[in-house]
């Protein structure tokens, strides 16, 4: 019984919380984020996101936990535990969701970048490529009057 309430809290205040908009609203207030150990895998942005999020999972298990006590008048270590990893899983998929999201937004404008500039140098070789033909038309033209001439 008390897992439940406590899934369906949780649920409802993760669904309430939109990480990325909120870490979006909160970049400059986390400032440390730079100095969170990245282990090599994880960039700068990443890195500010997770301070971040971590912030607000930490109030949200404190809400969870607040609404079991005053709805069971019990307060647990064993509840406290639940809480913590059902907010941790909650946030930790919505911030990968969000950081996939970002990905493929930037990805999707790189692929952009890259088309638009095929699409540039493809016109500037066809373009080239006529002046070629053209000059090399003129050349053989002018060659042809010469043998003509001789």
């Amino acid at each position: 019984m008390i897992k439940n309430f406590v899934h369906h809290i949780t649920s409802d205040m993760v669904t309430t919380c939109d990480t990325e908009s909120a870490a979006n609203t909160a970049w400059d207030n986390c400032p440390n984020a730079d100095e969170v150990v990245t282990h090599g895998a994880m960039d700068a942005e990443h890195a500010r996101l997770l301070v971040c999020v971590q912030a607000d999972m930490e109030e949200q298990i404190r809400e969870v936990e607040q609404a079991v006590l005053e709805t069971c008048g019990v307060r647990h270590s064993k509840v406290a535990d639940i809480a913590r990893k059902l907010v941790e899983r909650a946030n930790t998929a919505e911030l990968e969701r969000a950081l996939l999201r970002r990905m493929v937004r930037s990805l999707e404008r790189r692929n952009e970048e890259i088309y638009h500039l095929l699409e540039v140098r493809t016109a500037t070789f066809n373009t080239t490529l006529a002046e070629l033909r053209a000059e090399l038309a003129a050349s053989s033209s002018r060659t042809r009057h010469q043998a003509d001439a001789a």
